[in-house]
Order: C-alpha cells, then structure tokens, then sequence
C-alpha cells in the first residue's frame, strides 16, 4: 500500500516547527538525516520544500549551525550546512532579504576568523561574503564596516584570506566608506608580496597580483587614481620577473575570473585598463598557454566593451598611456 504523501500544510507546520526553534539541535538532526546513506524521501522533499519557500529563515539555521562552537556540532555536519548553503543563494540563487543579510553580516565574519577552514567552505564563504555586500551595498545602500575591518586587519598576518575574501567582491565598492579605509593596510601588503624576489613566495605574488588588479580596478574612478598607475607598474614588472609557469597560468586565470564577475558594471574607464594590462602583460610574457588566457580575456572584455560604451572616442585602449 502506497505511503500518504504530506500535504503542503503538513509541510508548513514542520517548517514552523523546525524554524521557529531556538535551538539548533533540530536543524543539526535534520542535516544528519540528509546526509545518510539512505535518504528518506520525505526528508528531500521537506528539505526543497524549506528552500522554496523559506530560503531566509532556513539559511540563517544552517549558518547558525555552521558557526557553531558546540562539541556536539561535528565537522561533517558543519560543512554539509554549508553545502547546503551553496545551494540555496548560489545554485539555487534565493533572494536575500535585509533581516537575513544582517544575520549573515556578523556570523560571516566570525566564521571566517576561525583558523581553520577547509577549502570548500572558505570558497562558499566568499561567495556568501559577495551575496550579502551586494545586499548590503547596492540594494540597502549602507557600508558594510564590519568586512573592510576584517579585510584590513588580515592584510599582514594574513594575507591569503584578506586577498581572497577581498577579490569575492564583485561589484563597485564606495570610496570613502569603504575603499580608501581597506586600502590603508591592504594596498601595502600587496605591493610588498609584489616586489618580492624570493622564490617561496611565489604564491604570494599571486595573490598580490590578483588583489592589486582588482584594488586597480576599483581605484580606477576615484581620487585616488594615482595609486593605480603605481600598482599596475609594479605588476607588470614582476610578471617581468619570470614567474614560474604553473604559477603564472593560475594567477591569470583568477584575473580572468574576477574580470568576469566584475564585467557588469565596467565602464570605458576599466574596459581601457583591463586591455592596456593585457596587452602589456602579452608582450612580457612568452608562454603559448599564457597567453592563450590572455587572448581569452581580451576577446570577451572586448565584445563587453562593445556592448556596453562602444568604440573608444579615440581608439586608444590602453588607459596607462593617458598617464604619461
């Protein structure tokens, strides 16, 4: 005989059961019962049910078990949340409302000063850091104060993390709120790691290229337009240095990536920059695979750039040789 199937009130009085709890045992149970071996049915089906129609309260659960301190919280558990996190903003790409975006501010920035976080979350963590500044940034119009003192105070002791999170941001960042205060600490750090000769630094001036593009690009419009000439000559001069290979094709593959996800809100300002870059990193480098992502980037930029302000008045591409 066929199973009764819930109904969708049933389901809303589990949801209220399981969301309206203080306490986060439920919302741990209930992860440990998705991830068995063995998956109940039911489960899934509560589980897309709580996603669809109560994507805000839900990921706030899932995030409070996540940053949770509790023995009982295990590892697996806390990184299944947090899968389960990426589904819903970024697979699923429910919205973000004010409630759950200042929830998320504060647990967000506690989770990452955990010391140890495994490569997954940290890289869904900085997803969720760009969901909610975009939230927080472009539709509530506010300045998110908590992140850039964050960003700045990891910029020496730890600048892999600072880069990162700092290179998630992918829209524009207000200038006096936001971008000359991280840059105070940031921008140092990174022109430090970029002026390093030592070999075992490699993967430091990787991510101090990465993090000195973007800081270029988000420089580009404002009073502080000098620093960008600064960084963007001591980039190209180390790419002048013969970086390993397998280095150099990993940096500029993140520089494609971040030119991607920043590309909606270009102008001809960084459209002229990004190929001046480009083109000038070309004629350095001689490795085919390089600048095969080069060539790669110069063509999508390229049809973005035509798309969004047409020719250049001029026809010159290259913003750096206005600076001279």
């Amino acid at each position: 005989m066929p199973t009764k199937q819930p109904t969708s009130e049933e389901f809303n009085k589990a949801a209220f059961k399981l969301l309206a709890n203080p306490h986060i045992k439920p919302t741990v149970e209930f992860i440990t019962a998705l991830t068995k071996q063995r998956k109940n049915q039911e489960d899934i089906k509560f589980f897309r049910f709580c996603v669809a129609n109560y994507p805000g309260c839900f990921s706030v659960k899932l995030m409070r078990v996540y940053a949770s301190k509790e023995p009982r919280v295990s590892y697996e558990i806390r990184e299944s949340a947090m899968r389960f996190l990426y589904l819903i903003f970024i697979i699923e790409e429910a919205s973000m409302d004010f409630e759950v975006a200042h929830v998320f501010s504060t647990l967000l920035i506690s989770c990452l000063e955990e010391q140890v976080i495994s490569e997954t979350s940290f890289k869904i963590l900085s997803m969720l850091v760009n969901r909610v500044a975009f939230e927080i940034f472009n539709i509530q119009e506010k300045t998110w104060h908590g992140l850039c003192e964050f960003i700045s105070s990891k910029a020496e002791p730890e600048f892999a993390k600072a880069v990162f999170v700092f290179k998630s941001l992918s829209m524009p960042l207000d200038e006096e709120e936001f971008l000359i205060p991280l840059m105070e600490n940031l921008l140092p750090a990174i022109l430090k790691r970029l002026g390093d000769n030592e070999e075992e630094s490699s993967s430091q001036w990787g991510l101090a290229f990465v993090g000195g593009f973007c800081a270029a690009v988000h420089l580009l419009e404002t009073t502080r337009v000098a620093l960008v000439e600064k960084l963007a000559n001591e980039m190209l001069k180390s790419v002048n240095r013969r970086m390993e290979l397998g280095f150099l094709l990993k940096t500029l593959r993140d520089v494609e990536v971040a030119i991607m996800e920043q590309l909606w809100w270009y102008c001809s300002t960084e459209f002229r920059f990004v190929l001046g870059l480009i083109r000038r990193i070309d004629a350095i480098i001689t490795e085919k695979t390089a600048k095969n992502v080069l060539e790669r980037i110069k063509k999508v930029v390229k049809k973005k750039m035509h798309e969004y302000v047409g020719e250049i008045d001029n026809g010159d591409e290259d913003w750096l040789n206005q600076r001279h």
